[in-house]
């Protein structure tokens, strides 16, 4: 397995034999060609997805992982309570707003129809949703920038730059953060469920207010004490494949990746953990730094026990569909599942303590 995990990370310049290469090309073209990268398809799929014949070809690996964006570290901003760079702190936020492009992406893919959908190119499309997350813009011009979410978490749960965050308390600090500054995309809409139930009249409100809206669903969990239950393994993995997945906000203790699928017992992952020069735009010139040339692997064993699971709907009918699974995964599950569906929640709904911190869960900073 470890031979494996080389392919994803690390060069190699040995040459395939002539068959191979036209083997691999000819499978690499079916891929991309699925993904709308460099071809006018209509076919472009939006989802999490797991590939087992990826494991043996870097180079088809990172045509799969290229259609989610890359946030990373970025130094040189503008000054955040005296920060100039988000690294040793940021990850957890540049692994929420890669989870955020990607599911802006489907939302915005989904409301140009099936017409403009013809033409489109994924590159395109992430050109336009990348300026949502640009640093040095604060407020409505970038409603998704660092300085936007370290100011919303300083108000919500005393976390200002320079702390880290962990799965849970970022789940609701970009909730409040789309809610008051995503006036470009207002029918994107962000529900966080914090007990693993997913309580449907929650959900199907959304859908009542504007038909046109959009869901995206976090569920943060924590799955054991020191690691992950080899119980929750097949969960996971069935989570990850969903076709309403956005991914899973997750990574090994202050180590936050983004988990875009799945291998065997490993997680495909986007990590944040590299330093980039902050960029001003985006253009064809600074496009490429949102583009993981490394896709990393890691196995559920070395994961940290606290995880965000996401969900994206479009529409109440999708909403339906993940209700659905959810309720056949618990009937058929015989270990303890991960997350339910109920009708509504009957309880005191749950209130974040903005005066105790210490309540959030979330990976400790030793």
């Amino acid at each position: 397995m470890e031979k494996q995990k080389e392919n994803f990370t690390e060069e190699t310049n040995q040459e395939p034999q002539e068959e191979t290469k036209k083997q691999k090309k000819g499978f690499m073209s079916m891929v991309m060609k699925s993904m709308g990268m460099g071809t006018k398809s209509p076919e472009v799929k939006y989802r999490v997805i797991s590939y087992p014949e990826l494991i043996d070809d870097k180079k088809t690996m990172k045509a799969y992982a290229a259609h989610i964006p890359w946030m990373t570290y970025r130094e040189g901003f503008n000054s955040i309570d005296g920060y100039e760079s988000d690294t040793g702190w940021g990850c957890m936020i540049r692994v929420a707003q890669m989870m955020l492009a990607f599911t802006l992406m489907k939302h915005f893919k989904y409301k140009m129809g099936p017409e403009l959908n013809k033409t489109l190119l994924i590159q395109d499309l992430m050109k336009t949703i990348l300026p949502l997350f640009l640093d040095n813009y604060v407020q409505y011009e970038s409603p998704f920038s660092i300085k936007n979410i370290v100011a919303e978490g300083e108000k919500m749960i005393n976390k200002g730059a320079g702390e880290w965050y962990g799965a849970h308390s970022i789940s609701q600090v970009i909730k409040q953060v789309n809610d008051k500054y995503n006036s470009q995309h207002s029918t994107f809409k962000i529900l966080t469920f914090n007990d693993g139930l997913i309580y449907k009249n929650e959900v199907d409100q959304v859908f009542t207010d504007i038909k046109e809206n959009g869901c995206l669903i976090i569920v943060p969990l924590r799955l054991g004490l020191k690691k992950i239950d080899k119980c929750y393994y097949t969960q996971i993995k069935k989570a990850l494949s969903h076709p309403l997945s956005a991914g899973i906000l997750g990574g090994k203790s202050v180590y936050a990746l983004y988990c875009i699928g799945y291998y065997n017992e490993k997680l495909i992952t986007h990590d944040p953990h590299t330093e980039q020069e902050t960029v001003e735009e985006v253009n064809d010139s600074t496009f490429p730094t949102f583009v993981n040339p490394h896709p990393k692997i890691i196995s559920f064993s070395e994961c940290d026990t606290t995880m965000a699971f996401c969900f994206f709907c479009n529409n109440q009918d999708e909403a339906l569909s993940l209700y659905k699974t959810i309720e056949s995964w618990e009937s058929t599950e015989e270990d303890e599942y991960l997350i339910c569906v109920k009708d509504q929640n009957e309880q005191v709904k749950y209130s974040y303590d903005e005066d105790n911190p210490e309540f959030d869960y979330d990976f400790e900073l030793i």
